[in-house]
Order: structure tokens, then C-alpha cells, then sequence
């Protein structure tokens, strides 16, 4: 809103402004400056965090509190975008069916398979830390790390630590076996997404401090007010950012501002692609940056057409049919990449080769497509193939970015996200472009888009495309 302002505005005063040449040279200069520096501060941005996010010191360890369905996501989620600067390294749940187990190495001549309370608080650390935590928390000598009181099928009572030479009993089912500290557990203990369950939610304050975590993340929507408030009472004073998960998945999740109404707190969700000057905005940028892209990449364009022709039989340009906004059909164009008899060639590939075929069905592609020439293998990993569709961008029936242009038959395996996907307009690239997008599942792709309609704004398009930049440079393609 605010970007789209600022440019209608900028626009109208230097028309408006009447001079000599010099003057509206000066004045076209500043803009120039101003439009360059909006674009390179999320870009410099963007690239110093992905700098960093591939050392092993940047980060802010983090303790998610919660171990169902959100927490993994939550795990899954800052594990794919490390530049967000967030690492988990502890997930915590008091559900004990989701502990790890530990099986008790011949206890009285047998193997005793336990639940696993607390004990490997330490397995996620580095060696040195490793011993710190030992020393401090679990007890003096790293190699025999003291089980805690652990518990059965029976699921008992849990005690705390005990003394490194204490003896402390195995319940089981029907009986309590003695287990003095020579016998140590061996451990098959969970984990999610490589980041280990350790134990419950008492656990929380005691690894902020003594393992110096600033951050915890409450990953526990579903779970009544009073428990979620039970649970901040409880460990949030250890802890100088708690970042509480609301019951609020599928909005948006980025410029998303707190609201009180009265003394109830709200957020509110603000539709960007409904609202005109963000349109506006967007649409600027798109016409913009495809008349300067457009100039530049048309020598490029001309030799890439006269090596189709030498490559194969069949045009220059491929056509399809394809969803635009409100769903409206709009002709896509391509160069071509497949031979004439493409589809008959992927069928016999299909019918012969299962494996094949349930690729395609999983992810509507081959890594190795029989239709695809050889020229095109090359436009394909480079995404040079899609270079025609900058006319496309200039008639209005795409942007530069956005989600991606669908096929009807594709609409049955869109989830019911059809109609909230199909209120913004296909984007010659997008967030699939820039994600793994060869090793993901369609449906992954439909929540990607899905997340780019919710949560669009000028800076995740400039974002976008400059991430793409190194998609290209880098032959990320197909």
C-alpha cells in the first residue's frame, strides 16, 4: 500500500514539476536513486542472510514446546528457510507417548524396553557443550550419562535426576526392577526432522539456563486458552523471545499486525491482492522491469529460436492453454521443448516403466522426459523456455511473479485451494521457482502458492526475483 502510494505520488509531482532540462534531469536522477535503493535493501539483505545462514555460528538456538502436528511443521519449516535465523535444536512435548525409548542393557540378564524421560537433553549439542551440560546438569562423568527415574507401560510417576551413584528402579509391567548406575540405557530415542525429543515440558526452564536459549517457540494451537497460558506462566520467564503459535493456519503471516479490540487481542488479516493501490504497484513493476529485461534478453531470444529450428522438426513457439485470474483462459506461450510426437512418446514410456509412471503421477513431470529435445533440456534447466512469456506479462495475462499458470485437469488435485489461488494473476516465476521445485510433490506446490496469494507484497516479488536470477545462473531447472 504504502510502495504503491509512494509511486503514484513520485510520479505525479515530476509531472507536474515544470523547468528547465536540467532541473527534470536532477529530479529524474533522485527517483532513479530511490526506486535502485528500494530494490537493493531486501535484496543486500537477502543475500547477507544467506551468507550467514550457511555457517555453522549464525542463529539463535530455539526450544519448540510442542511436538504434534505444529510443532513439526514449525521444525520443518525453519530447517527449509534458514535465513529466517532461527535453529532448532530441542523439541519438547509432556505427551510421553512421543518420547523416544530406551532399551536397558541386561537388566538382571534381559532387555527392558522403557519410556525415555530427559536423558538425552545432551545428544543435540556440540562435544564441548556436550560435557558442559553433562558436568552441570546430568552429572560428572560424560561416558555414563545417569538415567533418570524412568517408567514403564505403566506410565508412573516420573522423578527428577538422581545422584550419579544412586540407584533408582525400571517399572514394568507387574513389577520394579532395581537398576543401579553401571547399567546405562542404550538409546532409540525420537526425533523430528533431526532435532530431538528430550523430554517434557519441565525440561524448558532448565535447558534455557543452563544451556543459555533465549528463544522458545510455543507450538501448541489447538490446546485450550487456559492451558496455553498455563504453559507461558510456567516456562516463559526463562526465556527473553516467546513466540506463541496461534490457531490461525492458512492466513497470512507476513505484515500481519496485532489489533485489541477492546480488551480482546486480534490480528488482522489484510487481503493485499484485493486492495487497488497494491495492484496498481505490482503492476508498475511488472511493466517496468519487462521493458528494461525485455530489451536486453531479445539478442539472446533470436539465437535461441534459430537453434530450435536447427535442433528439431516443429515451431519455434509452443502454446498452451492456461488458468489466468478470476479463471480465465489465456494463451501461454513457450519455446518449444518437446518433439512433435512428445505425448506418444511419454506414453510408451509409462505403460513400460511403473516407476516412471508414478513419478508423473506424483509430481506431473519426469527428471528424464523421452518428449524433451536436446536444445530443450538446456532451455529447461536454465528456464530459458519461458523468456516468451515476457509478452504475456506486457498483454496483462501474467506478472513477473506469481503463482503458477495451472491446467484445468489440474484443478481436481488442488485441495479446494483453486479459488483462492486463481484471485492473483500466474506469475512467469514464483515462490515454486525459487523452492526446491524438483523435489517437491505437486501438492507441496499448490501450498507454496497457496502461502505467496496470503502473503503478497511488492518486497516478496523483488525478493522473488532475485532469487530467480541465481535460480537461472545456477541451471536450477527442470
Amino acid at each position: 500500500m504504502v510502495l504503491g502510494t509512494s509511486l503514484v505520488h513520485a510520479a505525479m509531482f515530476i509531472l507536474s514539476v515544470s523547468g528547465n532540462l536540467a532541473t527534470r534531469w536532477h529530479l529524474s536522477s533522485k527517483l532513479v536513486w530511490w526506486g535502485a535503493t528500494l530494490a537493493l535493501v531486501p535484496l543486500v539483505r537477502a543475500i547477507v542472510r544467506g551468507r550467514l545462514s550457511r555457517t555453522g555460528w549464525w542463529g539463535i538456538p530455539v526450544i519448540v514446546l510442542g511436538a504434534a502436528k505444529t510443532g513439526r511443521l514449525i521444525v520443518r519449516t525453519l530447517h527449509s528457510q534458514p535465513r529466517n535465523g532461527l535453529k532448532p535444536v530441542v523439541l519438547l512435548d509432556d505427551d510421553r507417548a512421543k518420547h523416544g525409548t530406551l532399551l536397558a542393557s541386561q537388566v538382571n540378564g534381559r532387555d527392558v524396553d522403557v519410556h525415555s524421560i530427559n536423558v538425552h537433553a545432551a545428544s543435540f549439542l556440540t562435544e564441548a557443550s556436550r560435557a558442559r551440560l553433562a558436568d552441570e546438569l546430568l552429572g560428572p562423568d560424560e561416558s555414563k550419562v545417569p538415567s533418570p527415574r524412568v517408567v514403564g507401560e505403566d506410565l508412573g510417576e516420573i522423578g527428577s535426576y538422581p545422584p550419579p551413584n544412586a540407584p533408582i528402579d525400571i517399572k514394568t509391567p507387574g513389577q520394579s526392577i532395581p537398576v543401579k548406575s553401571s547399567m546405562w540405557p542404550r538409546g532409540k530415542f525420537a526425533e523430528v526432522e533431526g532435532v530431538p525429543l528430550v523430554g517434557d515440558l519441565s525440561l524448558a526452564p532448565i535447558l534455557a539456563k543452563k544451556l543459555k536459549i533465549p528463544y522458545a517457540i510455543v507450538a501448541m494451537p489447538g490446546q485450550p486458552s487456559d492451558t496455553l497460558l498455563s504453559v507461558v506462566e510456567r516456562v516463559g520467564g526463562q526465556f527473553s523471545h516467546l513466540l506463541v503459535i496461534p490457531d490461525l493456519f492458512g492466513f497470512a503471516t507476513l505484515g500481519v499486525p496485532a489489533k485489541s479490540v477492546g480488551s480482546v487481542l486480534g490480528v488482522e488479516v489484510r487481503q493485499q491482492l484485493l486492495l487497488p493501490w497494491p495492484r496498481l504497484a505490482k503492476r508498475i513493476l511488472d511493466v517496468s522491469f519487462t521493458a528494461l529485461g525485455g530489451l536486453f534478453v531479445l539478442p539472446f531470444l533470436v539465437i535461441i529460436a534459430l537453434l530450435i529450428k536447427l535442433d528439431s522438426k516443429g515451431p519455434i513457439f509452443y502454446m498452451q492453454k492456461r488458468l489466468g485470474r478470476g479463471g480465465k483462459y489465456f494463451k501461454a506461450w513457450k519455446f518449444r521443448t518437446m518433439h512433435g510426437d512428445g505425448e506418444a512418446r511419454l506414453k510408451q514410456v509409462l505403460d513400460s516403466d511403473p516407476a516412471l509412471r508414478e513419478e508423473y503421477e506424483v509430481y506431473h513431470k519426469l527428471r528424464k522426459d523421452p518428449r524433451v529435445t536436446r536444445i530443450g533440456r538446456v532451455l529447461r534447466k536454465y528456464s530459458l523456455d519461458e523468456f516468451p512469456q515476457l509478452w504475456n506479462v506486457i498483454n496483462g495475462d501474467m506478472s513477473l511473479v506469481g503463482p503458477r499458470p495451472y491446467i484445468e485437469r489440474e484443478i481436481p488435485e488442488m485441495g479446494g485451494n483453486e479459488k483462492l489461488i486463481l484471485r492473483a494473476t500466474p506469475g512467469m516465476t514464483g515462490m515454486w521457482q525459487v523452492s526446491d521445485r524438483n523435489a517437491s510433490s505437486f501438492a507441496w506446490r499448490v501450498q507454496v502458492d497457496v502461502h505467496y496469494v496470503r502473503n503478497w507484497s511488492p518486497w516478496l516479488d523483488i525478493y522473488i526475483l532475485a532469487k530467480t536470477v541465481g535460480v537461472v545462473v545456477r541451471g536450477s531447472g527442470v
